[in-house]
């Protein structure tokens, strides 16, 4: 009977032994498994992050349209003179002047001289301006085309505008050609050349038939 006793006083005091143990099992476990979760979601957030810098690091590439090629300068009346041997580098354009002081089409009253010109003085207060085939636009082209800076001036550097006057006839032939003004030095020449290879006009009108007109024109010669 004492035994039994005693037996059941043990048991006694070790169901409080491995209670605790039970408890400290148990709460083991549960650490256990919190920390198992906390090690989940911080290998998520880490990812998260990994992932979210990858991203940041893209570079996004933009393709630009090409851009058209801008349009070539307009052409101008230049050239390049070599001189004995000698590269030098000389620009210069040759203009032709028109503006309301000495306009394309002015014409003068004329006087002829009797020997060579026994005609009457040239009319004015024409009812039809002379025209150069083409219009202005194709005389002032002509003129570029064909106008060439002399050497000799290139060598010394003059420039300056030459005026000259020539005769259009009825059938619109030039005649009388003659520089009235301009600097000399083969400027002149060259401008009467050009004007005596210019192409037949279109007469001046008056009264309805074809007269002569005498016309001045000036040609400007710019060394740059």
């Amino acid at each position: 009977m004492r035994d039994t006793k005693n037996k059941s006083s043990a048991l006694e005091r070790k169901k409080f032994i491995f209670l605790e143990i039970g408890m400290i099992v148990a709460l083991a476990a549960v650490i256990m498994a919190f920390n198992h979760r906390s090690l989940r979601n911080s290998s998520t957030v880490i990812y998260e992050r990994l992932h979210d810098k990858t991203t940041d690091q893209l570079i996004p590439v933009t393709i630009q349209p090409n851009k058209p090629p801008p349009a070539p300068p307009p052409p101008t009346t230049q050239f390049n003179i070599v001189v004995d041997g000698t590269d030098i580098e000389t620009d210069y354009k040759i203009d032709v002047e028109a503006d309301e002081k000495t306009k394309v089409a002015n014409y003068v009253p004329f006087v002829p001289d009797e020997e060579t010109l026994p005609e009457p003085k040239l009319p004015y207060n024409l009812d039809k301006l002379p025209d150069f085939p083409g219009g202005e636009i194709a005389r002032l082209q002509f003129l570029r085309d064909n106008l060439k800076f002399p050497q000799s001036a290139v060598e010394i550097g003059a420039s300056g505008t030459v005026y000259i006057q020539f005769v259009i006839e009825p059938d619109g032939s030039i005649t009388n050609i003659e520089a009235v003004r301009g600097p000399g030095v083969g400027l002149n020449e060259e401008a009467v050349r050009v004007a005596g290879m210019m192409p037949r006009w279109k007469p001046g009108m008056q009264r309805g038939r074809a007269v002569r007109v005498l016309f001045t024109m000036p040609i400007k010669f710019v060394l740059q």
